[in-house]
């Protein structure tokens, strides 16, 4: 009796009992489990979001900083006195042997009276077809071909720099003063001081193509800062100030030494 009375006791005491515990217990443990799995998905992704490198944007190029060039008066000497003039100056086109005994000076001159002829002539008062520009033209070409193929830094001398300017100068208006004519003469008129025609169009066509690479020379010269605008004064040809406009100024070699 005493065991079936207990039996009974512990019927009626789970009987009794709320199934909340249970259930609460049920619903705790399935939790954990979801947050476990949860986990377990999501940590590689959270592991990835935090080791995944920052977009940096892209660092602007700096701009590179202008190069100065000194434009002052002193950058161009005296092209009678430049060192170039006994290297580049065509002693068999102007029929002059002492070159030893010669001085820059005395070259310079034998120079400018060859381009200035022409008006010697006229004042003098021959004709001024008489006189073929083409002659000057040829030896103001020699001039400026053998100034603009020399290495650069002869262009940092003041006086070399006015030497070349004005042969640059000089064998354009030459070159051009010889076309006109050419268009403007009378082949039936005699000209005492012409050259004979084939050699009048190949000193033309070598002048020519001596101007090509002396433009071309003078925008290497542009470009490291050896010869500016400036240089030419504001009545240089076209041509020149449209190369030395067309350049872009890279450094100044003078100022380096280089």
């Amino acid at each position: 009796m005493i065991h079936e009375i207990r039996q009974q006791q512990a019927w009626q005491a789970q009987k009794g009992s709320s199934p909340l515990p249970i259930i609460l217990g049920a619903v705790i443990a399935f939790g954990i489990g979801l947050l476990g799995v949860s986990g377990i998905v999501r940590a590689p992704s959270l592991l990835q979001a935090k080791t995944q490198t920052i977009p940096v944007a892209p660092r602007e190029a700096a701009k590179p900083a202008e190069v100065a060039i000194d434009t002052s008066a002193r950058r161009t000497g005296r092209a009678e006195t430049a060192p170039l003039l006994k290297t580049c100056v065509p002693f068999s086109k102007i029929e002059f042997d002492h070159v030893d005994k010669a001085l820059p000076g005395d070259l310079y001159r034998i120079l400018q009276t060859a381009s200035g002829f022409s008006r010697i002539a006229s004042a003098a008062g021959i004709k001024q077809n008489a006189v073929d520009e083409a002659q000057f033209a040829s030896v103001w070409a020699e001039v400026a071909d053998c100034i603009y193929r020399q290495n650069g830094w002869v262009m940092c001398d003041a006086d070399n720099r006015a030497l070349a300017v004005e042969a640059a100068v000089t064998l354009i208006r030459q070159l051009s003063t010889a076309a006109k004519a050419d268009k403007q003469s009378d082949p039936r008129e005699k000209r005492p001081f012409a050259m004979d025609s084939r050699d009048r169009a190949y000193a033309l066509r070598n002048a020519d193509a001596i101007k090509g690479r002396v433009l071309s020379s003078l925008r290497t010269h542009a470009s490291e800062g050896r010869l500016t605008a400036g240089d030419f004064g504001i009545f240089a040809p076209s041509e020149i100030t449209q190369a030395i406009r067309e350049t872009k100024v890279t450094r100044d070699a003078c100022a380096s030494g280089r």
